[in-house]
């Protein structure tokens, strides 16, 4: 007996038996037929057709998900609902386990005919393609482990001691189930993925089109270089148009409030289509750069609020993030959301070194001036078009996904607490971060002397200083789950910003320091707060209007807007630039320390569908 045969006896699942194809049979009679080529397609391909549809009958008894049955779970006891759970879950696998044995019995088959009569397996695929997928069956599969997380979850939370006092505890032999429980999770997890990239199966892509991809990814890059170059020269241009130094902070916080405000539209459009949005916003972002560069010769404050409200209007990201949510597989996702998050650090980086390189420029040109204040926007616009053009001929419209309505009902039956707290964990850093970036313009030239080109340099090293926390990210992150990441990252957020105080002379190490440990949990939860958003997001809210991609760009605008509102009003407060640093950063301090409480509360009703058995 060969290995392939000892392995399937072993697997067999005696209740359906007769359900599996008869390997020993098919084998015998491709090897009576070995000489007769002919014969070989025509009584070899009919019989492993019929023993194929004789399984796929037992295979369509499984298509009946647990949506009906998870209702009646979630009223049973405790001690019920565990041993369901246990149940349907060794179900599952049993389920899994047929399909996968089967359809490796085909393969097998098929290989063994295709050595002797080439053409035959991919006759035989084109004529039972449809069979051969229900047999897979992985859409049904997959949303019953989906459920299965669901309420394992709701239980895996009874297991720590932040649990409510109004929770009972587990005792230690549901303790000892549920641990037995998780493992048998993680085994149906890899039959799964098994099953899911068989090789008789053809691969799918992992993304439908490279240029669309690589443009959704690299309009993060452009837009944050495109805004922080700005940002650099933005208390000068306030000046220069005769405005208060402050104004610097509503010039952001309109950009910033520009995006809040569009993304809503964006999102809604998205359901649709994808290019002509990106178009529209590429002509918003080249319209927008223009009016601001024009304001400098016409010294107009309301040209340069125009100029950065359509570069506000024009950012792209509720497109791109969800496109890469939707499109991309999700063994891909990590990847390119990384390459994503990278390219708007990159962005954040080279768009003050850029901007600090231009700052001692100066000349004429067609009757307008070009300097230091005003030649970013104008390399921006430059910039802009040439996108746009590579948009316009390499933007390719993906196919618009759609819910089927009983996902959609069982979607809506699942709670929003998490999400609800992942968005709280993803507003406080980045008001802190967009808070510091505007304030660092006007607090260290007179706090330290510091020049506006050496700021431009310092925030780029900062940032790209940071950079590398991705890196770590993304090779850890089968051995640390988001929610941990998060909780590191606002402890961090909360530290750098107590740095940021001025608790008698600020001197520039405490600011450095605080400055990079700031940095590093906003890049920390940045990376990770749009993919743990994505897990715990009900599934119809992931394809609606409120996506995760719509709703980390709105939340993130609203707060980048508030931070770059409180200089204005620490500014209005406080004239004293010391005082003033005082009036923006303990309430932030205290905001964050307020937020890594509440996170910290609640941090085990995060768990997500691809948590492994790691310990907290």
């Amino acid at each position: 007996m060969g290995r392939f045969s000892k392995s399937l006896i072993d697997e067999i699942i005696l209740e359906w038996e007769s359900g599996y194809l008869y390997y020993k049979s098919i084998k015998k009679a491709i090897r009576k037929l070995r000489d007769q080529k002919q014969s070989l397609q025509q009584e070899i391909l009919p019989l492993i057709s019929s023993q194929l549809e004789r399984s796929h009958s037992i295979i369509l008894t499984f298509s009946s998900s647990l949506q009906e049955r998870s209702s009646k779970m979630s009223s049973a006891s405790l001690e019920d609902r565990i041993t369901d759970l246990q149940f349907y879950t060794r179900l599952l696998k049993n389920q899994i386990s047929f399909s996968s044995w089967n359809l490796k019995i085909v393969t097998r088959c098929l290989q063994r005919l295709e050595s002797l009569s080439p053409g035959s397996k991919s006759k035989f695929l084109s004529l039972n393609n449809e069979t051969l997928q229900s047999m897979q069956n992985l859409p049904t599969y997959k949303e019953n482990l989906s459920i299965i997380l669901t309420h394992f979850y709701i239980l895996k939370p009874r297991e720590s001691s932040f649990s409510e006092i109004n929770t009972p505890l587990l005792s230690k032999s549901q303790n000892i189930d549920l641990k037995h429980l998780s493992l048998l999770i993680n085994n149906v997890k890899e039959e799964l993925s098994k099953l899911e990239n068989m090789e008789l199966f053809p691969k799918e892509p992992d993304y439908p089109d490279f240029m669309t991809l690589f443009l959704s990814v690299i309009s993060a890059f452009v837009h944050l270089t495109n805004l922080y170059m700005l940002t650099l020269a933005a208390k000068d241009y306030s000046v220069h148009v005769g405005m208060d130094k402050s104004f610097a902070g509503i010039l952001n916080a309109v950009n910033w409030a520009a995006s809040f405000g569009f993304a809503l539209v964006l999102s809604f459009w998205t359901s649709y289509q994808y290019k002509w949005p990106t178009l529209l916003c590429s002509i918003f972002e080249i319209v927008g750069n223009f009016v601001y560069f024009f304001a400098y010769d016409y010294k107009s404050a309301a040209m340069l609020l125009l100029g950065r409200l359509l570069i506000g209007i024009g950012t792209a990201r509720v497109i791109n993030r969800r496109y890469i949510t939707t499109y991309v597989s999700l063994k891909s996702r990590t990847t390119w959301n990384s390459f994503y998050v990278a390219g708007s650090i990159v962005g954040r980086g080279l768009g003050p070194i850029v901007a600090a390189g231009l700052y001692s420029m100066e000349f004429e040109f067609k009757g307008y001036e070009v300097n230091g204040i005003n030649s970013p926007a104008l390399l921006m616009a430059g910039i802009w078009i040439i996108y746009t053009v590579l948009t316009l001929l390499y933007f390719k419209e993906p196919e618009i996904v759609k819910l089927s309505e009983e996902k959609i009902k069982y979607s809506k039956s699942l709670s929003l607490f998490p999400a609800a707290l992942t968005v709280i964990a993803l507003i406080v850093p980045r008001i802190v971060h967009e808070s510091y970036v505007t304030a660092i313009p006007i607090v260290a030239p007179e706090e330290f002397g510091w020049p506006m080109d050496f700021i431009g340099v310092y925030l780029a090293a900062v940032s790209l200083a940071v950079a590398p926390v991705h890196i770590f990210i993304a090779f850890t992150s089968d051995l640390f789950e988001d929610r941990q990441f998060i909780r590191w990252a606002l402890l961090i957020t909360a530290v750098g910003c107590c740095l940021l105080i001025d608790f008698d002379e600020l001197n520039e190490i405490q600011y450095i320091l605080g400055t990079f440990l700031m940095y590093m949990g906003m890049n920390i939860d940045d990376a990770v707060t749009a993919s743990l958003l994505s897990k715990v997001i009900p599934p119809h809210l992931s394809l609606g209007i409120f996506n995760a991609g719509f709703i980390v760009v709105f939340v993130g605008s609203l707060a980048r807007g508030i931070g770059g509102l409180t200089i204005a009003l620490a500014g209005w407060y406080e004239d004293d630039i010391e005082d003033m640093e005082n009036v923006l950063f303990i309430p932030l301090t205290v905001l964050s320390l307020i937020t890594l409480a509440i996170f910290w509360v609640f941090y085990y009703t995060l768990g997500t569908q691809d948590t492994k058995k790691k310990d907290s």
